[in-house]
C-alpha cells in the first residue's frame, strides 16, 4: 500500500491542481509530489525504489516528447516508446551504480506493460477512493479490473526476470573504448 502511495501522490498533485482551475507544469508536480513525498517520510530518500521512480518521472518529463516527435510510425507507438526509452536512458546510470548491470529486456517489457499502466493508475486511484464506501461485495467487484491489470503487469515482469540479460557496466565501458557489443547472457 506504501509503494502504491509513492505512485499516486504525482498524480493526485495533478489532479488536484487541475480542480483547482490552476493547471501545473509536469516537473513543477514532480518536485511537489517528491517534497511532500519526503516531509512525509525523509527515509525515502534512501530508498533504490524512490529514487528510481523518481528519475524515470524525471526522464519522462524532459524528454519523451522530443523522443516521440522525432521517431517514426503511429503516434501510440512513438509516444509510448518515447516513454520507455527516456525513462530507461534516466534511471540508467543508476541501475549501473546500484546494481552493476541495466536490464536489456526493460525496454520490451515496459512496452508490453505500458497498455496497464494508465489505466491501472486513473481506475486504480478513483477505486480506491470510492471502495471504502461501498458493500464488500460491491467493492471487489469494481476492483477486479485493478486486479487483472497488477496480474498483467506482474507476468510482463516476471518474463522480463527470467530472462538473463543485461548490459554489465564494465562491458559497457570496454565496449565504449573498443566498439564491441556489451549484451551479455548471465
Amino acid at each position: 500500500a506504501y509503494v502504491i502511495g509513492r505512485a499516486v501522490v504525482p498524480a493526485l498533485v495533478v489532479m488536484l491542481a487541475r480542480l483547482s482551475g490552476r493547471p501545473i507544469s509536469s516537473g513543477r508536480a514532480l518536485a511537489l509530489a517528491v517534497f511532500v513525498l519526503l516531509a512525509y517520510d525523509a527515509s525515502l530518500v534512501h530508498s533504490p525504489g524512490f529514487r528510481l521512480s523518481v528519475a524515470a518521472t524525471a526522464g519522462i518529463v524532459a524528454w519523451s516528447t522530443p523522443l516521440a516527435r522525432r521517431l517514426r510510425g503511429p503516434a501510440a507507438i512513438r509516444e509510448a516508446l518515447a516513454v520507455t526509452i527516456a525513462a530507461q536512458l534516466a534511471v540508467a546510470p543508476m541501475l549501473v551504480a546500484e546494481f552493476g548491470s541495466v536490464p536489456a529486456v526493460a525496454l520490451v517489457t515496459n512496452l508490453l506493460a505500458a497498455p496497464a499502466a494508465e489505466p491501472l493508475t486513473v481506475y486504480g486511484l478513483l477505486a480506491a477512493m470510492a471502495t471504502p464506501a461501498l458493500p464488500t461485495a460491491l467493492a471487489r467487484a469494481v476492483l477486479l479490473p485493478c486486479a487483472w491489470l497488477v496480474t498483467w503487469v506482474r507476468q510482463v515482469a516476471s518474463l522480463g526476470a527470467a530472462l538473463p540479460l543485461s548490459i554489465d557496466a564494465l562491458d559497457l565501458a570496454l565496449a565504449s573504448r573498443t566498439g564491441e557489443g556489451v549484451l551479455e547472457i548471465q
